[in-house]
């Protein structure tokens, strides 16, 4: 609708928004609305880089604070009230992640051995190991007496590295990380600004962001990303609109 202004797209856009957001709102996850109202937020801002950036930074603001009302309204009803709401979910944007890598680091190797790749999930059947789930045994950790044994603490990419491979598996890990990210920016900021690249780009900067929470495997490999990737890499650009003109 971005490119092309028509009525038709608009209600296609706004179809299927409404479908995707009360399937993500299913589960009473906090993410997943989060992210997809956070996505198209993006897809919006980068539209616009041709017009003033002072009111669109005030309507980015007010659309990101639209964001957060669910979270909040999802912690509220544990929480008991709106403040303490408001507070837990700061905690776990700002805060949580850090602490969580922390502990990490300190029950790796003294409670769990470094695990060898055995953290990324299914991809390591095909080298005959088993899985190894870092994050139910970390929760578990956190919180022995917990009744919940299915929990999990998810944690950013070096806590991951750590676990498999210790502080060499950080060091080469994170330079490696660095280059794919890079390799990644590159490779569709040079491509033209059709629908389907920025739409992909806004999609892989979701993913970008996920790396403080989640594993480089579950962003590279599982997230479908490298799907996105084939689909739009191989599109030729005269078959996709143009979203405006200009970088």
């Amino acid at each position: 609708y971005m490119a092309t202004r028509e009525h038709r797209w608009f209600r296609v856009a706004s179809a299927t928004f409404i479908v995707g957001f009360s399937y993500a709102t299913l589960s009473l996850a906090r993410l997943p609305p989060f992210a997809l109202i956070l996505m198209v937020v993006l897809c919006w801002r980068l539209s616009q880089v041709h017009v003033s950036t002072r009111p669109l930074w005030r309507r980015t603001g007010v659309f990101v604070a639209a964001a957060l009302v669910f979270p909040i309204i999802v912690t509220t009803r544990s929480a008991g009230s709106v403040y303490l709401a408001i507070q837990k979910v700061g905690e776990r944007v700002f805060s949580a992640p850090a602490n969580i890598l922390y502990y990490y680091f300190e029950v790796t190797p003294k409670y769990i051995p470094h695990q060898s790749g055995r953290t990324m999930g299914r991809i390591v059947s095909l080298f005959g190991m088993d899985t190894f789930d870092v994050g139910n045994a970390v929760s578990r950790y956190l919180d022995p007496h917990s009744l919940v044994t299915s929990g999990s603490a998810n944690v950013g990419f070096p806590g991951a590295l750590y676990v498999d491979f210790s502080l060499v598996g950080v060091f080469v890990g994170s330079i490696a990380t660095g280059i794919f990210l890079q390799l990644l920016h590159v490779t569709l900021c040079r491509r033209e600004k059709t629908v389907l690249n920025v739409a992909t780009y806004v999609f892989a900067c979701y993913q970008v962001m996920l790396l403080s929470i989640l594993p480089l495997p579950s962003i590279a490999i599982y997230s479908g990303l490298p799907l996105i990737l084939i689909i739009t890499l191989r599109r030729s650009p005269k078959r996709t609109p143009t979203l405006i003109d200009g970088d």
